[in-house]
């Protein structure tokens, strides 16, 4: 689909059905409960729309200015919200404690399995 910010100020119904990915029967039901304008004007292909007020409807344009965000930061702040030092950290323990081989901690002895050497 376009880009909605070249589309023409009055869009049809089938490029308002593109854009909200609706078929008509929804976009009706939509209209009956005010998610959706209604139609501006009568067109050859079911209506004509005002492209603002639906792409406000459709929340891909806003209207109003996005708020002002406060980025400063404090020091202490900053130490609060960082990890705990790794230095002198305990491992853990218990059933989650990482190991090599599962079982009792310990491998298992090496044992021959076959003899494959020259009789003698």
């Amino acid at each position: 689909m376009r880009d909605p910010t070249t589309l023409p100020l009055r869009i049809p119904l089938p490029v308002v059905l593109a854009l909200a990915g609706y078929s008509r029967s929804t976009l009706r039901n939509r209209q009956r409960a005010g998610l959706m304008p209604k139609p501006v004007d009568r067109g050859t292909s079911g209506g004509i729309y005002d492209r603002d007020a639906v792409l406000k409807a459709l929340k891909i344009v806003k209207d109003d200015a996005p708020e002002k965000q406060d980025w400063s930061i404090s020091a202490d702040a900053f130490r609060k919200d960082r990890p705990r030092q790794i230095r002198g950290a305990q491992a853990p323990r218990g059933r989650h404690a990482p190991r090599a081989v599962s079982g009792a901690g310990s491998p298992s002895p090496v044992r021959l399995v076959a003899d494959n050497s020259p009789a003698a």
